[in-house]
């Protein structure tokens, strides 16, 4: 929304007419990976965004969550950086998700268990019964899929519009919506 309004003031400075900006505005489709909305066949919608930090996992699930009374919750985190936030990233999906499902994201070189460890650090024992740990991204999607009904929101997020994942030294085809699609 603030990204909107600054739009519209930005076209306002340039002289186009407020009307006009507004008009414009209510045809735009949105960015691609930005709280991406796709209908599934069974009557869920998965939302596919690039948050990957503390920062804007709140401001995702603060958005998201009004929403539904069923959020599941697909991500995991970079490796080879900032570890200190991947506790914290944990916690916020525990806050906030019925279900959690810890998988890769760009793991580079970095051991993806080590990187679970580092989220599961941030959700108590008690609210680990809602986790699930899938390191094959592809199949925690379908995971997430097959736990869904009408109403739910699948998030995935930190992939965005990314349409790879990053392995080691390989850059690895690997898109989040064909996945989806194929449900």
């Amino acid at each position: 929304m603030s990204n909107a309004i600054a739009a519209v003031g930005a076209a306002q400075s340039v002289g186009i007419d407020l009307v006009q900006s507004v008009s414009l505005l209510s045809t735009f489709a949105g960015i691609a990976g930005r709280q991406e909305r796709i209908s599934l066949s069974n009557g869920a919608i998965a939302i596919i965004d690039y948050a990957h930090n503390p920062q804007s996992y709140e401001a995702f699930f603060k958005t998201v969550r009004p929403h539904t009374n069923h959020l599941l919750v697909v991500f995991g985190a970079g490796g080879n950086r900032d570890t200190g936030k991947r506790p914290q990233m944990g916690a916020l999906a525990a806050q906030y998700a019925d279900c959690i499902i810890i998988t890769t994201d760009n793991p580079r070189h970095e051991d993806p268990e080590a990187i679970e460890q580092d989220i599961l650090r941030g959700i108590s024992q008690q609210d680990r019964k809602r986790v699930i740990c899938e390191p094959d991204r592809k199949r925690a999607i379908e995971k997430a899929y097959a736990l869904s009904r009408k109403g739910s929101i699948i998030a995935l997020l930190g992939k965005g519009p990314d349409e790879y994942q990053l392995i080691g030294d390989q850059k690895i085809p690997f898109n989040e919506r064909e996945i989806l699609f194929s449900q």
